[in-house]
């Protein structure tokens, strides 16, 4: 009896390769696998950059208080003086912290600078940006200055720099100096754009 080619020939090609479906279905997989392994590894990136923010926010928090102990009294400007002092790590801060003052009143006298063991800025984000030697500033690792408190009347009471803006938002008993990056939505309290918690991603020093 004579081989049915036709059937034979049906036979090797289906063995010899992939229908649609499962080409499908393992496009499918695959696509899912690559899900999987890209939301683990931005969810490492961000937990890694929140850990480098804590570290920057601690950082300028200890200069602060070297600071104070060096001269009996809070490195902000002097026409704040006296007053709880709420700005930022752009220039006039940092200006004061790492000795760089020149002309009119000079705070820091012995021009020590007490953010001289921060590291770098990589691009404008995670560090100390002294490009311009005059004009050094701080950014968290998304790019953004930190937010900084300052107990410029010492009763060792801040305004939380997580509240709201409104009169009576929450205070921190006890803390001289309170350092806030905003994480990666920049916003500090409340909700996000997407209706989460906005302090999820936020780094503080104390």
């Amino acid at each position: 009896m004579k081989p049915h080619y036709s059937r034979l020939s049906y036979r090797a090609s289906r063995s010899q390769g992939f229908t649609l479906i499962e080409l499908l279905i393992v496009i499918a997989i695959v696509a899912i696998l690559a899900s999987m392994i890209f939301a683990g590894s931005t969810f490492a990136l961000q937990k890694a950059r929140k850990v480098e923010a804590q570290n920057l926010a601690t950082g300028i928090a200890q200069g602060v208080e070297q600071f104070e102990v060096e001269y009996n009294r809070m490195p902000i400007p002097g026409s704040s003086r006296g007053q709880d002092w709420y700005g930022d790590t752009s220039e006039e801060f940092c200006i004061i912290l790492t000795g760089k003052e020149t002309g009119g009143k000079i705070i820091n006298k012995k021009k020590i600078d007490y953010l001289d063991g921060m590291k770098q800025a990589n691009d404008g984000a995670g560090g100390i940006d002294r490009t311009q030697e005059d004009q050094p500033v701080v950014f968290d690792p998304w790019g953004n200055f930190f937010v900084v408190h300052i107990d410029g009347n010492y009763d060792k009471k801040l305004k939380n720099p997580e509240a709201a803006e409104e009169e009576g938002s929450d205070e921190l008993k006890g803390v001289r100096v309170a350092v806030l990056s905003k994480g990666e939505d920049s916003v500090a309290g409340g909700s996000n754009e997407d209706g989460e918690d906005a302090t999820q991603d936020n780094a503080r020093s104390w």
